[in-house]
């Protein structure tokens, strides 16, 4: 039985993260890339009043990143369940989906 490479999908459910997606982002990158991995990294940006979503827009030029917005702010719980549901929508039989808070508390010592 032949296997195909599975792909890597990160949700990361965002609110006024503008600085934290600029660090975590490249850091999902090299990490991704170091490990020739083929991903996709979902934000949704649960009504940022910042510049979350411009950030992530900057980004998708040159990684990939998907861009979702709730216009109105819904909670953690909502904006997880959007991005897993947008996740599993485009996995593959045999991708991962991870979910991690786009805060970057997850790749703190």
């Amino acid at each position: 039985m032949s296997r195909t490479a599975a792909k890597i999908l990160v949700v990361l459910p965002a609110y006024n993260e503008e600085a934290s997606l600029r660090r975590l982002l490249p850091r999902i990158d090299l990490a991704m890339c170091q490990d020739r991995l083929d991903y996709a990294v979902i934000v949704v940006d649960d009504g940022s009043t910042d510049r979350t979503g411009e950030v992530a827009e900057e980004y998708s030029r040159f990684m990939p990143v998907q861009y979702y917005r709730h216009v109105v702010n819904q909670g953690l719980g909502a904006t997880i369940r959007d991005g897993l549901a947008i996740a599993v929508e485009r996995a593959g039989e045999h991708d991962v989906i991870v979910a991690m808070d786009a805060d970057n508390s997850h790749g703190r010592s």
